[in-house]
């Protein structure tokens, strides 16, 4: 009767070891990991991630990669049969600093407001050339304004191109570092500006300025407006969640409320507890819109292991086949081609002013095979062009991202001027294709182990071994219960 006394004892004993392990390994360190993770998602002064919040510590880097034309000499005088021949060029890289300037809080509505001022300089060591390097593209300022004119004034442009552009060539060649962010002179196109923004009032794209044009120009050194986020600090599913800019929840750039909405975060950080099944979005104000990712698989970088969501195909679907992107469809004004029954790349003229910009994935990723038509030497890859960020999912951290997005000029035939203008094909045009890249450096990695996956890697131990010791525990006391029966048998 001792003999089994001890065993129950003992059975007992390994059950509550193993119960134990199991309220520790699934609610008990669950709930307070899920508590510290919370805690450090909270845009609270002083605090570790508002800091970082404050200004990115992530090393991040745009890159430019001009499509240049190599058979420029025939196509100087109109297209004809002969197709533009590209061949990439660069990348031109350059860092990117990313700061923001607290305008104030509201405690009521858990919101935070600012504003984020980017800035960009030269990377020589990261860029495949230097700053001399020239690259043969499309005259964007040129066909941007004879667009302009053609929706505008068509009675008055030809007058207009006469008078003030005559010398301008359909391809011109730049310096690559001055046209991706610093700007090209473009000095002769300044009273053509000034007629159509002060005497025709025609809204003139941001990427003149002054005596200047450049892709990325009206960005460097300035903000993209007031930002209100929630500061996560009641409810974590909020923290950096974007709730209005210049105190609209929504833009006005596209054809329906869906389209127009503010979706998700800057991009840069988001909520914690991140699954599988989290559809990410993030608001790019260069775009006018939110995109969205969806998860792809799971990835590990340097020991830290994460989610990879990329941007999907549906994202520029054709509108006839994902209705969600019919809004994006907006009437483009007469004379030119309003159809929209291509996938891969979406109008941003109601974006960028007017200008006929098409937004695609690099190399026209995912796209109809008629995007590309009009070129030659694009050639798609999945590894190179597609866009994806990888996420640390308890934080919402991310680990790495990776945006690869083309800047194309939709070409067409301009009638109301002469030769070569009014015989253009319909045509996309690339220009550049920019990656956004940035990953999590040494010392960040360190401090994502130490904060989170050191203790996570602490509690499974703890919760295997005490579920294996009480396990050994309940099989030690079952075997002292059956020598105890069968010696029971023979008293």
């Amino acid at each position: 009767m001792q003999t089994r006394t001890k065993g129950i004892i003992v059975t007992a004993v390994g059950v509550l070891i193993l119960v134990v392990g199991v309220l520790l390994g699934w609610v008990i360190l669950p709930k307070i990991i899920e508590s510290q993770v919370k805690k450090q998602t909270q845009l609270k002064e002083g605090s570790d991630i508002y800091e970082k919040w404050l200004k990115i510590p992530v090393p991040i880097r745009m890159k430019f990669t001009y499509f240049n034309v190599t058979n420029a000499a025939e196509l100087q005088d109109g297209f004809g049969d002969v197709k533009p021949i590209l061949k990439e060029v660069g990348p031109y890289s350059f860092n990117e600093t990313r700061v923001k300037e607290v305008l104030g809080r509201n405690e009521k509505k858990d919101t935070i407001v600012y504003r984020a001022y980017t800035t960009f300089h030269y990377d020589k060591e990261t860029s495949v050339g230097d700053e001399n390097d020239v690259v043969t593209i499309l005259n964007m300022p040129l066909y941007v304004v004879l667009h302009l004119l053609t929706q505008h004034v068509p009675i008055f442009a030809q007058l207009v191109i006469d008078l003030f552009l005559s010398e301008e060539k359909l391809l011109h060649t730049v310096n690559a570092i001055e046209v991706s962010v610093s700007g090209v002179e473009a000095s002769d196109y300044v009273p053509v500006i000034n007629i159509a923004k002060f005497i025709l009032k025609i809204e003139i794209p941001s990427e003149f300025q002054g005596s200047k044009f450049g892709l990325w120009l009206p960005r460097n050194g300035t903000d993209d407006g007031i930002f209100e986020v929630g500061t996560g600090i009641s409810d974590s599913a909020q923290f950096n969640v974007i709730k209005s800019i210049n105190g609209e929840s929504s833009v006005t750039a596209w054809d329906g409320e869906y389209c127009n909405m503010i979706n998700g975060t800057d991009g840069m950080m988001f909520p914690p507890f991140v699954k599988k099944s989290t559809v990410l979005y993030a608001f790019g104000a260069e775009i006018c819109r939110s995109i969205y990712l969806h998860y792809a698989e799971e990835m590990e970088y340097k020991g830290i292991p994460g989610y990879r969501f990329k941007l999907p195909r549906s994202a520029f679907e054709n509108p006839h086949i994902n209705g969600d992107n019919m809004c994006f469809c907006t009437p483009v004004p007469s004379p030119f081609n309003n159809s929209c029954n291509a996938a891969g790349g979406i109008r941003m003229h109601t974006c960028k002013q007017g200008a006929p910009v098409i937004l695609s994935k690099a190399h026209f990723l995912d796209a109809d095979e008629e995007a590309s038509a009009g070129v030659i030497g694009l050639n798609p890859s999945y590894e190179l062009h597609d866009s994806y960020i990888d996420i640390e999912p308890n934080t919402g951290f991310p680990i790495g991202a990776y945006k690869r997005i083309q800047a194309s000029i939709e070409v067409q035939p301009l009638k109301v001027f002469r030769h070569p203008f009014n015989k253009f094909p319909h045509m996309f045009f690339p220009i550049v294709w920019v990656a956004e890249e940035g990953a999590l450096d040494d010392d960040l990695v360190d401090e994502i182990k130490s904060r989170l996956l050191t203790p996570l890697k602490i509690a499974n131990i703890a919760k295997w071994t005490l579920i294996g010791l009480g396990c050994f525990i309940i099989i030690v006391g079952a075997v002292i219960l059956v020598i105890a029966r069968k010696s029971a048998k023979y008293v």
